[in-house]
């Protein structure tokens, strides 16, 4: 990503196909055969950890830290319960999470009491591990992620589509920035894009806290370092593709 924004090119379609394809094979690979990997290790290439991953062995037993299924049993037990976060949760990831914990030790259980909503230090991701052993039969695996989709869905029902339209306006916005002004906006894209990762395999409670927690120290070095924001040379720069 570096390469393209210090060019301020966008990468082809083809390429950013190639290389997503290219990646998911090199993370299914490091799945299926992670317990291989160390030194002295005969490595023996496996499959069948990934087959059980996925659900797709005729004993598979991992199915409840899978995050396609643990993000299904969110949204079904959302649903089940008619009971949605409506952003108390991002509340408290951008609000109540950057007060140091010295000066308010019990501020997860506090903010969790006022908002109704389970505690999101001890309840995976907030959403409930008894609310889903009552709904579904099992809790999931401590650390499993539900995703993009499901965790826009139980923050917001359907006006999670407003939710993702954001998102994706966010990221529009950051790249034209970037390409316009650059300097702090390079950075600040930069950013946006290594984070993109939590958003789309886990949430945006994940994405966030380490958004706000870089961007705010780039933003008082920056002010510190440079002074301003605008860009050095006033010429506005056209995206190439």
């Amino acid at each position: 990503m570096t390469w393209f924004v210090v060019r301020r090119r966008r990468p082809s379609l083809v390429l950013v196909i190639a290389g997503s394809i290219a990646l998911g094979l090199l993370l299914m690979f490091l799945v299926a055969n992670r317990n291989e990997l160390y030194l002295g290790s005969d490595f023996e290439v496996r499959t069948d950890n990934l087959f059980n991953y996925f659900g797709l062995a005729e004993n598979a037993t991992s199915l409840s830290n899978n995050e396609y299924v643990y993000g299904s049993g969110a949204i079904l037990n959302a649903n089940a319960r008619n009971f949605f976060f409506w952003g108390r949760r991002y509340f408290v990831i951008a609000f109540i999470r950057p007060i140091p914990r010295f000066l308010w030790p019990t501020k997860y259980a506090d903010s969790a009491e006022w908002l109704n909503i389970p505690n999101i230090e001890t309840e995976n991701l907030g959403v409930g591990e008894q609310a889903l052993q009552e709904t579904l039969g099992w809790a999931g695996a401590r650390g499993a992620a539900p995703g993009l989709l499901a965790d826009m869905w139980i923050e917001f029902s359907w006006f999670s589509l407003f939710a993702l339209f954001a998102i994706g306006w966010l990221y529009g916005w950051a790249w034209k920035k970037m390409v316009s002004q650059g300097n702090f906006w390079n950075l600040h894209f930069l950013i946006l894009s290594a984070l993109s990762v939590y958003i789309i395999s886990q949430t945006l409670e994940a994405m966030l806290f380490r958004y706000l927690l870089l961007t705010g120290a780039i933003l008082i070095i920056w002010r510190l370092l440079v002074g301003t924001f605008q860009p050095i040379r006033k010429k506005s720069y056209s995206p190439r593709y």
